[in-house]
């Protein structure tokens, strides 16, 4: 029993330079997964506009910004994008 009050009195006293990012990190995790039950999906898949307005947000970005469309995002797309040399070398 001495030897773990031993061994967590020494973690805590590393870990005391490193408290201030822990914390940091924390709140960055709850915050994500907090702001991601508010964030509006796209119009196609929302249930808080009527079909009404689904028509004329939809109208509204096509007149804007061109067909927008929800990409999927997957492994085989993340790996390209990870080993683009662009993205290496900055």
């Amino acid at each position: 029993m001495e030897m773990v009050s031993f061994l967590c009195g020494k973690l805590r006293e590393a870990l005391t330079p490193w408290r201030i990012f822990i914390i940091e990190a924390l709140i960055t995790i709850v915050f994500s997964f907090v702001s991601y039950i508010f964030i509006i999906p796209f119009p196609e898949d929302s249930t808080i506009f009527t079909p009404e307005e689904k028509t004329v947000l939809l109208a509204r970005l096509k007149a804007d910004g061109g067909d927008v469309k929800n990409d999927q995002i997957t492994v085989r797309r993340t790996l390209g994008y990870l080993m683009d040399w662009k993205i290496i070398l900055t």
